[in-house]
Order: structure tokens, then C-alpha cells, then sequence
């Protein structure tokens, strides 16, 4: 017979250790499954350290991998001169509209040079190269119609600029929506990117966000901010990885 002095704890102390009743979990203590099996220091799930490595080697990797593809290939931007080769089987007209609508309104009322000539002003045109125009146009020296003013422009494959031409040539604050999904709002001279812009990458890439910063002839000089993140497939996994660089 026991000591009627025990208490239940000495009484529980003293039983054989297969029939010790099992311990109770205690609010907000250690309740994972080695603490569980009666480990006095329990070391991390061997499972979770080698979850937490691979996302950081993945992390790693897919950082890497977003630099390179911006900064090292220059020619994943689209360009008013791209386009000109640029053909479809199928034009995505549509589908630029569609990104087109859901965008604020781009106001570029300014004519960013002077002239006087006479601007004659014709609807939607047909052109030779397939694209359409609507807009002005003047006379050349040589007597001939030439797209100079503001105006929309069509390409055949979808993609639209709405702005300002110098003689055929974009010029002054632009934007166009390009087929892939890519929009470029900012500064063109000569058709082509320059000063502090903006270009937003559509779903063609591998990346979503935007660089804003300095463009020069066309090309991304690094001076400014980018903000993209992966589209990788194991982004639902392992989290999304974002780089921003000023």
C-alpha cells in the first residue's frame, strides 16, 4: 500500500514507465512531434530544414535569372522599329483593345515641335505596309501626303500608338500598347525610346512589373528603378520573388 502522504505526481513517478499515463500538451508550449515522443531538446523536422534550403536556393536562382533577362538582353523590348517585321498569322487587335480600356487615359495634347504648314486631317487609311492611320498629314516637298501631326496608328499585327509624328517619325510623350502585352509610356524621339520612361512587361515574358527610368536610343540604361517579379510556375510554393533596384 502507498504512503497516504503521496501525492499523485509521486504516485505517477512510481509507476512502471509502460503504463504512465500520457502527458497532457500545455497551451502555447513545444507540441511538435519529437517533443511528443519525449525528447528533452527537440531539433527541427528534418523535412522543413530541407524545404526552407531549397526555397532559399530557389530564391537565389530565380534572382539571378530576372537580372540576366533584363539587363543582359536588351532586345526582349519592343520598339516602334521591331514592328516593322513584326507580322502574325493572326493580328491580336482585340486583345490590345481589351489593355487599352482598362488603362488611364494618356493625355499628350502638347505638339512637342512647331510648324505651320497646312494639316489635313483624313480617317482611318489603309497603308501599304498593311498598318492603318487615322489622323493629319501634310504635304512634303515633294508634293506628297506624309503622316506629320497627331494621330492613331494601327500596326497590322495589333499593336497601337496614339500620339504625335514629326514627319512619319514618333516624337513627344508617347504610348504604345504592343501585341505581346508590353506598354512603353514615356519620352520617343526619332521613333525611338529616350529620357525617363516607363515600360511595363506584358504575359509574352517570363517576369511581370516595370522598369521606370532612363532610356537611351531605345535601350534600358540601368539609371533608374526596376520592379519585377517571377512568373515561374513554383511561385505558388516557394513564394513570390521580387527584385526592386533603384
Amino acid at each position: 500500500m502507498g504512503n497516504c502522504c503521496e501525492t499523485r505526481e509521486d504516485i505517477i513517478e512510481n509507476l512502471p514507465g509502460s503504463i504512465k499515463p500520457r502527458q497532457r500538451k500545455e497551451p502555447g508550449g513545444n507540441n511538435n512531434i519529437l517533443s511528443f515522443f519525449g525528447a528533452e531538446d527537440p531539433k527541427p523536422c528534418p523535412l522543413k530544414v530541407f524545404f526552407i534550403c531549397l526555397k532559399f536556393v530557389y530564391f537565389l536562382k530565380v534572382k539571378k535569372e530576372i537580372k540576366e533577362y533584363i539587363i543582359e538582353n536588351p532586345q526582349i523590348l519592343k520598339t516602334p522599329d521591331s514592328l516593322k517585321g513584326d507580322v502574325l498569322k493572326k493580328a491580336k487587335f482585340e486583345y490590345v483593345q481589351d489593355i487599352i480600356k482598362k488603362l488611364k487615359k494618356h493625355r499628350n495634347n502638347t505638339c512637342p515641335f512647331k510648324d505651320k504648314r497646312k494639316q489635313t486631317f483624313k480617317g482611318m487609311t489603309p497603308l501599304e505596309s498593311g498598318d492603318k492611320y487615322q489622323g493629319t498629314w501634310v504635304e512634303n516637298d515633294q508634293g506628297e501626303l506624309i503622316i506629320h501631326g497627331r494621330g492613331l496608328y494601327i500596326y497590322s499585327n495589333g499593336s497601337q500608338y496614339i500620339g504625335w509624328f514629326n514627319e512619319g517619325e514618333i516624337v513627344g510623350m508617347a504610348r504604345i500598347v504592343y501585341h505581346n502585352g508590353d506598354i512603353y509610356e514615356g519620352l520617343t524621339k526619332d521613333s525611338k525610346y529616350t529620357g525617363n520612361s516607363k515600360y511595363i512587361f506584358g504575359e509574352s515574358h517570363p517576369i511581370s512589373g516595370f522598369y521606370e527610368g532612363e532610356f537611351k536610343n531605345n535601350q534600358i540604361t540601368g539609371n533608374g528603378k526596376f520592379k519585377v517579379s517571377s512568373r515561374r510556375p513554383l511561385t505558388h510554393i516557394f513564394g513570390e520573388v521580387q527584385v526592386e533596384t533603384d
